[in-house]
């Protein structure tokens, strides 16, 4: 008795399942480290993807040097030091409270 095919999705799905850098809906496979769609009908195209795509990918991801970014203490902080410099600035100058009318201030 011959051997029964599988199908495409199943095999998709199953080219997938060892490796992390892949995922798929069985339809589409689609390559995480690159963001990009790997068409592929047989499973060398994938292990081709790897190992000529993502060595360039996985290199320019572990050189380039991320920024970190700034919480929002940091900034509150800052901007409650500057309010309390200013209000002592006003209170060393003499200049009265309701003399500061505009909207700004």
């Amino acid at each position: 008795m011959p051997k029964e095919k599988c199908s495409s999705r199943y095999l998709k799905i199953w080219w997938v399942s060892g490796n992390s850098d892949y995922s798929t809906d069985s339809v589409v496979v689609y390559c995480q480290v690159c963001a990009k769609e790997v068409k592929c009908e047989k499973k060398f195209q994938l292990e081709q993807h790897s190992m000529n795509a993502h060595i360039t990918t996985k290199g320019k991801k572990n050189s380039t040097p991320q920024q970190l970014l700034l919480t929002q203490v940091n900034l509150k902080s800052s901007v409650n030091t500057f309010s309390a410099d200013l209000c002592k600035a006003l209170e060393c100058s003499n200049i009265p409270w309701n003399k500061l009318s505009s909207p700004v201030l």
